[in-house]
């Protein structure tokens, strides 16, 4: 599975990114100070190779990295499923009061 980090986390996960040289986009890590501005419900995976120099052990010289595409959280990105509906017709007039029930609806969008 994935591990998620904690918005409290954010700046100690980064820290450890940037002393293993883990930057695909070089970017650079000044958004650790900013958490709000991460989004913690998607996620790329990212792989990088290191090739050994001449000294023996010592691997410095960084291949590419490959990065997929954005994985987002199933559930935080779910599409709003109809549960109920009370009427599926009504009067072009209007005056006709129809409840529609989904599931996971999020606060922000009531």
């Amino acid at each position: 599975g994935i591990q998620c980090v904690k918005k409290k986390d954010i700046e100690a996960a980064l820290k450890a990114r940037e002393e293993i040289r883990v930057d695909p986009f070089k970017t650079g890590f000044a958004h650790r100070y900013q958490p709000s501005s991460i989004d913690l419900n998607s996620v790329r995976l990212c792989f990088q190779v290191f090739m050994e120099s001449d000294q023996k052990g010592r691997f410095t010289q960084p291949l590419a990295p490959v990065v997929s595409e954005p994985i987002f959280d199933k559930k935080a990105m779910s599409d709003l499923v109809i549960c109920r509906l009370c009427s599926c017709s009504a009067s072009v007039l209007g005056n006709t009061q129809i409840i529609l029930l989904c599931e996971k609806v999020a606060k922000e969008d009531i």
